[in-house]
Order: structure tokens, then C-alpha cells, then sequence
């Protein structure tokens, strides 16, 4: 388009409509169309010193008003005479009833949807990003929306791909088109990093319908993501495997083992199955073994050497023996005795 004349304030050379009122600061000129009781206008106005402003006016009820306008700067308002950008979009009325934009695409492909896209070229290939606005199936009537990046060597629309979508029913996946839960985030490097510069605490978990707040581990074998949990149940910290609570840290420091009411700084149950206690040293060699036993059980405890045989053993009820080396008792200096044995119960 030639802008003949057009610079430094001469007339153009096209078609000339002209407001030569010089009793206004800023006038008008502007062309109207009727259509029956209708009415509508493309108005220029002055806006400076070989400035112009573009209005685009409608009939609304009788109620006339610009809609859509164009300023001296090159930046477009719909619904605003002041946009502060290259596009400025402003509706009026209830947000329910009147959005800003409406994006629509006719089609039929499963998963069809709309987009914005944003592309520039960049020094070393072309940027591509976009929002997409689509149904979950074909035809439905279930929506969605994700967000689509990428970096490309050519500007193919649609050689990017889709990083985060917000599913119909609120669920947000990152990394997963199809988000099992309000939040899916799956990856092949490191999912998640939560970093505070200031509050000890940058993740909190809350259950409000329940004492216990836990979080699941799964591995690649395991069937269930709450069978191995850590968390809290009301001001203690619980851990679980098999989905069952296996260890308890009491808001006073007690810690129970098989128990959840510890009444020590350590206290252990066992149970039929599981009736010991066990130290080993770094090579994995037995040196400490406790043996509470079951229900209706005596306890022993056993010290072994380091070839890990058993040389100490204190019972409550059977053989108790010290073996394998001198014994001092009331003096510091080990009599000459080599082994020491006493009985109980014969």
C-alpha cells in the first residue's frame, strides 16, 4: 500500500474526506452508514500534530459507543479507547456471560482443538509456543486445556509439543496428557525440586477430613503407591510398608518399633514371626542379638566375637555363660579363669 502524501501531514492522493472545523482541539471526520433505523461510523480524529486515532462505532440500542479502536501508536482496543498493548481486549457485563475472546475451530478430529500461538525467529531457529483449547474425545463435550513449547529449525506450525494440560475435571498433568490426579507430574529425569530461600518448611502436606497426612512411594514392581508411606498422624510421625504402620515417633521423642504407644525412648514389639533384635558389624557379622520372643517366651541377650560365634549369652531362663575369656569381678585385674558357666533351672 502506497502511503502517498501521506507523510508530513500533506493529503493523500486517494479518496479525501475532511474536517476543516478548527473550533475543536481534536476533530472528527468520519463516514456513517445507515441501514434502516441502524447506524453505524468510521471516525478519525485528530490526536496531535500529524496524529490520528481510528474509532469504529456501532448502534447499540440507540446507544452509540466505539468498539473497536486503533490509536496513532499502531496499538488496537476492542471494547477500550486506552490499550496498553498491541492488542487490548476488555469486555463489560458479567464474566459468565460476556468473555473478552471466544477462540473457535471447526472440525471433526478427536481431540480437535483451538490455539494461540506465539512464533519469532530467534538467532539460531524459530520459537514456537501455544495454548490449545480442545475437546477430550470426539465430538464431546468435555474440554481441555494444555500448553504446548518447543524448539524448532523451522516455523511448522505445530512442531512443538505439549508440556502441561488442564483436564475437564480439573486435574493438571505435566508431562502426561492423561493426569490421574489433580496433580500428575511424570518425567524421566528428576520430576519435581522444591527450593525456599527462607521458610523451613517449602512443602506442606494437609489432610482436612483425616488425622493421618502421608505421602506414597511406588517403585517399578510395586502394585499399590500407598503401600510404602511416611507422614503424620496427628503431631507423630508414622511410617508404613505393606500399607501397615510399622514405625511411630511420638511427639515427645518416644520412638516404637511394632508399636504405636511407646512408653521408652525405644521400645520394640515383635511378633511371632519377627523375635529378634540384631547389631552387625560393617562386614555384616553378627556382634549384638537380642531375643525377646513371643507370647509366653523368656528373653536372652548375646554378644559374639569377631568371628561372629557366640562367647556371651545372658538368659532369663535356661543356660547363661561367659566363654572365651578372663573374668574380673571386684577388681581390675582378670583372674586366670578361662570360661565362667552358671546355671538357672537347673
Amino acid at each position: 500500500m502506497l502511503l502517498n502524501g501521506l507523510p508530513g501531514g500533506a493529503a493523500g492522493t486517494g479518496v479525501l474526506i475532511f474536517n476543516n472545523d478548527t473550533s475543536t482541539a481534536n476533530p472528527f471526520a468520519n463516514i456513517d452508514f445507515r441501514a434502516g433505523n441502524a447506524d453505524a461510523r468510521i471516525a478519525i480524529q485528530r490526536a496531535g500534530s500529524n496524529s490520528s486515532n481510528f474509532h469504529f462505532i456501532t448502534d447499540n440500542a440507540n446507544t452509540f459507543g466505539t468498539k473497536m479502536f486503533i490509536e496513532h501508536d499502531g496499538n488496537v482496543g476492542i471494547g477500550t479507547t486506552a490499550p496498553s498493548s498491541r492488542l487490548t481486549v476488555q469486555a463489560a457485563g458479567s464474566q459468565t456471560t460476556q468473555r473478552a475472546i471466544t477462540i473457535f475451530h471447526d472440525n471433526t478430529l478427536a481431540e480437535g482443538y483451538a490455539s494461540i500461538g506465539a512464533q519469532y525467529t530467534a538467532t539460531n531457529g524459530y520459537i514456537d509456543s501455544e495454548i490449545r483449547f480442545g475437546s477430550e474425545t470426539l465430538n464431546g463435550a468435555c474440554s481441555f486445556m494444555s500448553f504446548a513449547t518447543g524448539c524448532n529449525n523451522t516455523i511448522t506450525q505445530g512442531s512443538n509439543s505439549e508440556r502441561m494440560r488442564i483436564t475437564s475435571g480439573g486435574n493438571v498433568g505435566i508431562g502426561t496428557s492423561s493426569p490421574s490426579a489433580k496433580l500428575d507430574v511424570q518425567a524421566l529425569a528428576a520430576a519435581a525440586f522444591f527450593k525456599s530461600s527462607s521458610n523451613t518448611v517449602p512443602v506442606s502436606v494437609f489432610n482436612t477430613g483425616n488425622t493421618v497426612s502421608t505421602i506414597g512411594f511406588k517403585g517399578s514392581t510395586s502394585t499399590s503407591e500407598y503401600h510404602v508411606r511416611v507422614g503424620a498422624n496427628s503431631k507423630d510421625f508414622v511410617a508404613y510398608t505393606n500399607n501397615t504402620e510399622k514405625l511411630r515417633i511420638l511427639e515427645n521423642g518416644n520412638v516404637g518399633i511394632g508399636t504405636t504407644s511407646p512408653d521408652a525412648r525405644l521400645e520394640v514389639l515383635t511378633t511371632t514371626t519377627n523375635k529378634f533384635v540384631r547389631f552387625r558389624a560393617d562386614n555384616n557379622e553378627q556382634r549384638f542379638e537380642f531375643y525377646v520372643g513371643a507370647s509366653g517366651n523368656a528373653s536372652r541377650m548375646s554378644m559374639h566375637n569377631d568371628a561372629a560365634t557366640e562367647t556371651i549369652r545372658f538368659a532369663s531362663a535356661g543356660n547363661s555363660y561367659l566363654n572365651g575369656g578372663n573374668v574380673g569381678i571386684g577388681t581390675k585385674s582378670s583372674i586366670k579363669t578361662t570360661s565362667c558357666w552358671w546355671y538357672t533351672n537347673g
